[in-house]
């Protein structure tokens, strides 16, 4: 699966969903301060 990600940039709505991702041995590069869509979109 790592292999499909490569060069692709991940993005997490919280630091939820951001620990559930690392758990999977992903690496998150941005996580919204506000856990919105709004804030997702903030930090992109």
């Amino acid at each position: 699966m790592h292999s499909l990600l490569e060069g692709v940039r991940l993005v997490s709505i919280g630091p939820i969903t951001s620990q559930a991702a690392r758990d999977m041995g992903l690496a998150i590069d941005i996580e919204a301060e506000e856990y919105t869509t709004e804030g997702l979109t903030e930090a992109l």
